[in-house]
């Protein structure tokens, strides 16, 4: 019966997509019956029918995703959500359920990713104050962190800090205590106060100070058994912490702010555990873009800091503090490949190499390149070499031979047979990869999914399957072409807004067109969004046949086996890559 119930509430399968063409309608009828059959059951009656839905929403509930697949019990049919939600807590606050670890385990399988406020509300507070034992199902129940709005304010974060500085303490019980609060502060809608000193009470709490620091060799050397073990036990912690932390740091969006750039970055870094903490950021703060300065100054408040730096004070002595850390920032990535740092922080560095804002970089490039001779490690040497690839000595002749043997209409070749490219051309490529597919390689929010996620998986999405770049962002240059001409595909060069890659993400619809399996990725005005746009409006000249474009492009063509010289150079700090397709 579960099963067959399953099948019934999962019927056309699509989670994510709001179609308002949804061939089994008649679902939001049973819903609707079922909801006020809940509501108005006698106590026996409710219970019973509540664990029934609980039971069939945990049937799958771990493979619920936006992807066109199982899903979980088709929450998009108008009702669903608030009868499961209802059922859920109904189930999970029934005091003998409650009362036993077992049932109330599969009460949050059966409330896994429900869309609905209430429920993510009690599923928050049970991740932050319920049995040790169900914190961690809790938090990875939620359907959409970004449901929840948290207070950037001292009463709200002390406490939930607390827990996890105890458990950073007692390593066997960081994913029961300290783990629920650090996955969620890292998706979680943070409500950053407006005022300059309330967000400095704010992040004087989030990140974190790590004066004390005790190497593995003093620690070692102590003689003292106890001393020993107690510095033990507080350095793992601290590393927990530097790594954690800078985990929230980096990828909760929310938390890029000007007053964590400007004041919080330090000048200088007195302990490997401060190098850890911050690394992980290096890539947000070379790609930060300081906000309108009229709006942040009408935000700030004459308070006094309680932290080092006064941002005001400097900005006015030197209005190039923003490159200057990133300067250094750029200079903390560089020093943690050398061959002295901790293995540990050093294979953190070399994994993050990939991203756009520091593979371009030259000084980047010839420090993997000098990593090469003292890395051991396979796995790091193979993303070193990887992301060398693209540097443009070795990535221009792959992209020579892959399009000498594509042999593209909108490729011009010279008499010997070389590809001879537009120099505009060549900028679209680059775009494309260092802007578009990483956009499509990046997870949502909402759902930790990516559009890769998908289409990059044979056999997902045959319609459009595309190669999926590494774990590290890595693809090699056959694969970048492959997926570069698939989205060309998608491009409706006689009416561009009507293109399919415009259109799907934003899941529009209508009688004669199925929205996206995926559901809504994008808003009009996200910026993910105009990436793609602005590649999609380049297109009309980019894809003119060979000896039609000449006209049309603006800058002379590029023998691109001997003119890589001619190609934009990166400076030292690189932004977002700022290539205008």
């Amino acid at each position: 019966n579960r099963y067959a119930s399953q099948a019934l509430f999962i019927a056309n399968g699509h989670k994510a997509n709001g179609s308002t063409e949804h061939q089994y309608k008649e679902l939001a009828a049973l819903f609707d019956l079922l909801d006020a059959r809940l509501e108005a059951a006698e106590p026996i009656t409710k219970a019973r029918l509540a664990r029934r839905l609980v039971g069939v929403g945990g049937t799958f509930y771990a493979t619920s995703g936006g992807d066109g697949g199982p899903g979980q019990m088709g929450y998009v049919t108008p009702g669903s959500a608030d009868l499961m939600a209802a059922a859920a807590l109904e189930y999970l606050k029934e005091p003998a359920h409650q009362a036993d670890l077992a049932l109330m385990k599969a009460g949050l399988e059966g409330a896994s990713n429900v869309p609905n406020k209430l429920l993510t509300e009690f599923l928050v507070n049970l991740s932050f104050k319920g049995p040790e034992e169900l914190r961690q199902l809790a938090a990875s129940a939620i359907s959409d962190p970004r449901v929840v709005s948290l207070q950037a304010v001292p009463e709200q974060v002390e406490p939930q800090l607390a827990q996890v500085l105890r458990g950073a303490m007692d390593p066997p019980r960081r994913p029961q205590v300290s783990d629920p609060i650090l996955d969620l502060w890292a998706k979680v809608n943070w409500v950053i106060p407006k005022t300059l000193e309330q967000q400095r009470n704010f992040f004087n709490l989030l990140v974190p100070r790590f004066d004390r620091y005790t190497s593995a060799d003093h620690i070692k050397a102590m003689q003292d058994p106890s001393a020993r073990a107690d510095a033990e036990k507080q350095m793992s912690a601290n590393w927990y912490l530097a790594d954690r932390l800078g985990q929230v740091l980096e990828q909760n969006p929310d938390l890029h702010q000007e007053v964590v750039v400007s004041e919080y970055f330090p000048p200088s870094f007195k302990t490997p555990l401060e190098e850890r903490y911050w690394l992980r950021s290096v890539g947000w703060i070379l790609t930060f873009k300081r906000p309108d300065a009229s709006k942040l100054q009408a935000s700030r408040t004459s308070g006094p800091s309680t932290v080092s730096v006064q941002t005001d004070k400097v900005q006015a002595q030197k209005p190039d503090l923003l490159l200057s850390i990133k300067d250094r920032a750029l200079q903390l990535f560089l020093d943690q490949i050398r061959p002295t740092v901790d293995p540990r922080t050093r294979a953190i560095a070399i994994r993050m190499a990939g991203q756009p804002a520091l593979r371009n970089n030259p000084e980047v490039l010839r420090a993997l390149t000098s990593a090469l001779e003292y890395v051991k490690d396979n796995d790091l040497r193979e993303v070193i070499e990887n992301v060398l690839k693209q540097g443009n000595e070795k990535f221009m002749p792959d992209l020579i031979a892959t399009l000498k043997e594509e042999k593209h209409r909108t490729v011009e070749f010279a008499a010997n047979g070389e590809p001879q490219l537009a120099k505009a051309q060549i900028d679209d490529i680059l775009y494309f990869r260092d802007l578009v597919l990483p956009e499509m390689t990046r997870q949502k929010r909402t759902d930790q999914q990516s559009c890769i996620g998908c289409h990059g998986v044979k056999g997902r999405v045959p319609s459009m399957e595309m190669k999926a770049p590494d774990q590290y962002g890595y693809i090699s240059v056959s694969d970048l072409i492959i997926n570069y001409r698939i989205l060309q595909g998608r491009v409706n060069l006689a009416d561009l807004e009507r293109s399919k890659i415009l259109r799907k993400p934003l899941n529009i619809q209508d009688g004669k067109e199925d929205g996206h399996q995926g559901g809504r990725r994008y808003g009009p005005a996200d910026e993910g969004y105009l990436i793609l746009k602005r590649w999609v409006d380049n297109q009309p000249t980019v894809q003119r046949p060979a000896g039609s474009t000449s006209a049309s492009l603006s800058s002379a063509r590029v023998d691109i086996a001997v003119g890589e010289a001619d190609l934009p150079r990166p400076t030292r700090v690189l932004a977002v890559p700022g290539r205008s397709p």
